[in-house]
């Protein structure tokens, strides 16, 4: 008889297409009742490369306000003059230049969603250097900082800055989520205010701040971010913040040696078609744990980025690594040993468990049966209705395939 994953096999490259799990699971358990959902689930997930991601993701909360802050780049061009030509060599850094920064480092505190903008001519590492120095001194230092995997941000010189600070830099390989939309909002009140004095955007970014910081309650928050940070209103925010939390997704725990795919963004032309992980699978090599917040981080034996480890949201598990072999059996000098200690020990041996045992595997034995009688049973009653009325009633052919899989799980 065909193991499992064999008939699912078989099954998957024949003549007929698969798209829904379920289906291959119904049809596989026709050929071989051995067959379970986690088997075809296990299979999908090493041999069949998904083309989307995680369907949630969970919400992380700081300790308190100024734990972490978000940082991305943005760009604005809504009304504001072209750039011009100010060098002559070809590849010189600054060739073209606007008479206005094009560019902003926005950072963001996770906690109390306080934000502060600083406009740059260029987004490389020597400008976003000088301008986190410059959020600092607004915002205060924060102990971590999550970022995606901007060039600027994982160039050396910043790492070693963050390394100097005391700082522990997370990189995202999916988004910066806070981050870009308070990105968004504050391209919004940066619009109003443009379409209102017709100037520069950097004029009126301290009006757009003034309003996003102090006057516009947040609706995680249910107050403004200026009085989040203040420390009576320190319970509030929190619990407004865990009332709102996320917690759709429960993950599979993935150790060391278990196989993964990685994520990785499509590229700029791609299509949805294109998958969003990795075609190759890795195996998870190390895993530490972050002292600060206690994230579990994962490194894997290939692609990481400037060696920085992956979040549990960015690994797919396919297969748990090979378990710990079995003790060799010990030698009859051994045996002879172990039982003349344990005869001369002052405590018992404990009671031999073999009945509890075979109990067990009998209600195992006895539970499968029944299940396989009730899935049977489904089975030839979705028949006999399809044979009397194949056109009719077919919500209700739906729920008895539906009951079998349940009951067949």
């Amino acid at each position: 008889m065909p193991t499992a994953e064999e008939t699912i096999e078989e099954l998957y490259f024949g003549p007929r297409t698969y798209t829904a799990k379920k289906q291959l699971y119904f049809d596989a358990r026709k050929k071989n009742r051995a067959v379970t959902i986690e088997d075809v689930t296990r299979w999908i997930d090493k041999n069949v490369l998904r083309t989307k991601g995680y369907k949630h993701q969970n919400s992380w909360i700081p300790k308190g306000p100024g734990e972490e802050f978000q940082m991305d780049m943005f760009m604005y061009k809504y009304k504001q003059p072209d750039k011009v030509l100010v060098r002559e060599r070809k590849f010189q850094r600054g060739k073209r230049k606007s008479p206005v920064e094009p560019y902003g480092l926005l950072a963001v505190d996770t906690w109390s969603k306080y934000c502060h903008v600083v406009p740059t001519h260029f987004k490389d590492k020597w400008a976003i250097k000088p301008a986190l120095e410059e959020i600092f001194k607004k915002m205060g230092k924060p102990k971590i900082i999550y970022s995606d995997p901007d060039s600027g941000f994982l160039s050396q010189p910043l790492r070693n800055y963050f390394a100097k600070e005391g700082i522990e830099h997370i990189i995202s390989r999916l988004h910066a989520r806070v981050a870009e939309r308070t990105i968004r909002t504050i391209k919004g009140l940066l619009k109003v205010e443009v379409d209102k004095d017709q100037g520069l955007w950097t004029n009126v970014l301290g009006r757009a701040l003034q309003t996003y910081n102090n006057n516009n309650k947040h609706s995680a928050i249910g107050m403004t971010p200026v009085e989040a940070r203040e420390p009576k209103n320190e319970f509030e925010a929190r619990t407004n913040l865990e009332l709102q939390r996320k917690k759709f997704r429960r993950y599979p725990e993935a150790n060391v040696g278990d196989e993964v795919r990685v994520y990785r963004k499509r590229g700029t032309f791609a299509k949805e078609d294109t998958g969003v992980w990795d075609k190759e699978t890795t195996t998870i090599v190390k895993i530490d744990k972050s002292p600060i917040t206690g994230q579990l981080l994962y490194y894997v034996d290939r692609a990481t980025i400037r060696d920085k480890p992956f979040v549990r949201s960015e690994l797919w598990l396919v297969s748990q690594g090979k378990p710990v072999p079995d003790a060799p059996a010990p030698t009859p000098e051994e045996k002879a040993e172990q039982d003349s200690g344990a005869r001369g020990s002052a405590d018992p041996p404990p009671a031999p468990k073999a009945k509890a045992k075979a109990k067990g595997k009998a209600e195992a034995l006895t539970k499968e049966q029944q299940e396989m009688k009730v899935f049977e049973k489904l089975e030839a009653r979705a028949k006999a209705r399809a044979a009397k009325q194949p056109m009719a009633d077919a919500s209700k052919d739906l729920k008895i395939l539906m009951g079998a899989m349940k009951f067949a799980k």
